[in-house]
C-alpha cells in the first residue's frame, strides 16, 4: 500500500485535488491517517495508546470529511489532497 501511495503521489494529476473538503481533520484524525497505509486498526491503537474503538471513531470522521466509503478511497483522496 505504501508503494501505491508513493506512486500515486508522483503522478502528474495527483497534484490537484478533485474537490476540496470543508472541514479540516483533527490532529487525532491526522495521526490515524498517517498510520493507515501500513497498519491495522489494532496496530494503530497500540501505536497511539488508545482503544481500537477510538481508532474506528477517528476513521469514521476521516471517511465522512473526505467523502469516501473505503480504505482505498481514503488513501487515494488523502494523496490527492497531499495529506499523505
Amino acid at each position: 500500500i505504501t508503494a501505491a501511495v508513493h506512486e500515486r503521489s508522483a503522478q502528474p494529476g495527483a497534484s490537484r485535488p478533485s474537490r476540496v473538503f470543508t472541514e479540516p481533520l483533527t490532529p487525532a484524525e491526522r495521526r490515524v491517517l498517517k498510520l493507515l497505509p501500513t497498519s491495522t486498526c489494532r496496530q494503530m491503537a497500540a501505536a497511539l495508546y488508545v482503544f481500537p474503538h477510538t481508532v474506528k471513531t477517528h476513521l469514521r470522521g476521516i471517511y465522512h470529511k473526505l467523502g469516501v466509503a473505503s480504505r482505498a478511497e481514503v488513501l487515494e483522496r488523502a494523496v490527492d489532497l497531499r495529506l499523505l
